[in-house]
């Protein structure tokens, strides 16, 4: 039996692939530890209806984002561009400036006093437009709130856009740039127009409260928090008006390290919160908020452990071979804690009894590819599938040509739904002869492996190779696709040596993701002829390990009939 080079793998596809789930652990404090890490803004950036916490590294620009679930970290992710390299760009606030549901991203150049934003669709930038006017030239004046501040509710200005809330850093001064998109129609001063003190800044903009009542009134209000004494005051507003200053309840947290970061409905009630960062040890907490009222202190918590997730990494085997080839069951239980093999029941490589000897007890993670984007003519579903599915062979109108070198494998168009083979298929773009692949035919493929997420929401999904930006840069109906993973494998990484897959692993690990609360799994899997070339599976396993990654070495793309038991 010959099995394609090229292999997603999908974790408990099949019944007899079932993983017992890890018991859970208590929730970790969530926190960032590298202080040049600023919890910049809030907004909702995914497809849940969850507020979500937007960072900027002070000395590197690269941009993240914490996908929130309520005062609970569910996932992290990069934005796309991953890196504003200038760091003269200051990330001002997220709004929906063009009301099309999506969040988007002001920023104010603090040499030039340009005005950009960024127009979102999730993570990824679609385009960047200068507000108008582009400048507002003296770099006093910051861009310390982007909310809806319409001066009464009555006036055509409280529209629901966003609006852009200027204070000058030397006078004080507070005014608002009334926004139309990203075009000014009005400004005017706050009343009253100045807060002297420079030790008060501005925190946030939400609805906290109406007048001499913490119930909301539809009008954003602004926070404010003193640099020495850790204070926090909110002014009441009607449009510039404040109408009521007030200390917040309680007005600080017990110790002066804590610092508000940024306001939003991070509970999900409706009501404006304070997110809390702890300067010294990069802890976060929410205050969840009644109005002016603090209802209860949270401390966001990291994501629990799941099913999700790879618990061990290491040492792991690729075998398509059948059981009784393995060299022993008990002996690959005992030596790897992943173990991808072809459980297709079809074949009959493995019976239910033979994974549960794997599994060993649960301690390791069996895994059996699942193709994504070519059909097999020897496998039993080229021909025959479950009702209300049409078959690889019978779909001649998603066929789009044979796969180079395998005479028995075809190309299929993903975006038509099926569950199917090599997802590089979405990298191939239209100027190949070997599974052309168009933009609907690569996000189909995307789109397909939400899918699997849904249908398998706890079980692993492992991708094979296609590590381009292509799948790490991507999203699927409003989610990183990145997200949708537990780990990414890649062949011939450095046994022959592929510097660009090397560059691909290195900027997937740079994503820190933590599927299940545990450490993405990134793996290597280098060919070199047969399991008695000791010296090149050394090489291999030295430089995998020595990045990071989860190194195996097998005989040949073609072959992985046999299980090496390396000594190393």
């Amino acid at each position: 039996m010959r099995l394609p080079r090229l292999l997603p793998l999908l974790a408990g596809t099949l019944a007899v692939l079932a993983l017992p789930a890890p018991p859970l652990h208590a929730q970790a404090a969530g926190r960032e530890p590298d202080l040049s890490w600023r919890a910049v803004t809030t907004g909702r950036l995914d497809a849940d209806a969850a507020v979500d916490v937007v960072w900027r590294h002070d000395a590197t620009g690269e941009l993240r984002a914490w996908l929130m679930n309520g005062a609970a970290k569910a996932a992290e992710s990069r934005l796309s561009p991953e890196t504003v390299s200038d760091l003269n760009w200051r990330l001002v606030g997220a709004a929906d400036f063009d009301g099309d549901g999506q969040t988007d991203l002001a920023w104010r150049h603090q040499l030039s006093g340009r005005n950009v934003v960024w127009r979102l669709g999730g993570l990824i930038r679609v385009s960047g437009d200068f507000t108008t006017p582009s400048t507002l030239v003296d770099p006093n004046w910051q861009v310390v709130g982007v909310a809806d501040l319409g001066r009464s509710a009555a006036d055509p200005t409280a529209d629901g856009r966003p609006d852009l809330l200027w204070r000058h850093a030397l006078s004080g001064r507070n005014v608002v740039w009334f926004m139309n998109g990203l075009a000014r129609t009005a400004g005017g001063y706050t009343a009253p127009d100045q807060l002297a003190d420079a030790n008060w800044r501005v925190v946030g903009v939400g609805d906290f409260g109406s007048p001499g009542s913490d119930a909301a009134d539809g009008f954003n209000d602004l926070a404010w928090q003193h640099a020495l004494s850790g204070r926090v005051v909110i002014w009441r507003m009607q449009g510039l008006t404040r109408v009521q200053g007030l200390y917040a309840a309680p007005s600080a947290e017990g110790d002066p390290a804590w610092r508000v970061s940024a306001t939003g409905d991070l509970t999900g009630d409706g009501r404006s919160d304070l997110l809390w960062r702890h300067a010294t040890s990069g802890a976060l907490r929410v205050w969840a908020m009644n109005g002016a009222t603090r209802l209860a202190s949270l401390d966001v918590a990291e994501p629990a452990a799941g099913p999700r997730g790879f618990p061990a990494p290491a040492p792991w085997v690729s075998f398509y071979g059948a059981a009784d080839q393995m060299g022993g069951l008990a002996q690959a239980a005992e030596r790897f804690r992943v173990l991808n093999v072809d459980a297709d029941p079809g074949v009959g490589n493995f019976t239910p009894a033979e994974v549960a000897t794997l599994r060993a007890g649960g301690r390791n993670r069996v895994i059996s590819y699942l193709n994504v984007g070519a059909c097999e003519s020897w496998r039993d579903y080229w021909a025959s599938v479950p009702a209300g599915f049409v078959s690889c062979g019978d779909n001649t109108a998603a066929q789009i040509g044979p796969y180079n070198g395998y005479p028995d494998e075809t190309w299929m168009n993903p975006a038509n739904g099926f569950f199917l083979d090599n997802l590089e298929l979405v990298e191939h773009g239209t100027q190949t002869t070997n599974g052309p692949c168009d933009s609907t035919c690569s996000q189909g493929g995307l789109d397909l492996v939400w899918e699997l997420r849904q249908a398998f929401p706890d079980r692993l999904i492992v991708m094979q190779n296609a590590a381009s930006d292509v799948t790490r840069l991507g999203t699927t109906h409003g989610v990183a696709y990145p997200a949708l993973l537990d780990g990414l494998s890649h062949e011939e990484v450095f046994e022959p040596a592929d510097p660009q897959a090397q560059a691909q692993l290195a900027a997937w690990r740079a994503l820190a993701l933590k599927p299940g609360g545990r450490p993405f799994w990134i793996a290597t899997e280098d060919y070199v002829g047969s399991c008695a070339n000791t010296a090149a599976a050394l090489a291999a396993y030295t430089q995998s390990r020595a990045a990071a990654f989860s190194p195996y070495a097998s005989d040949a793309s073609g072959g992985q009939q046999v299980v090496c038991y390396w000594p190393f």
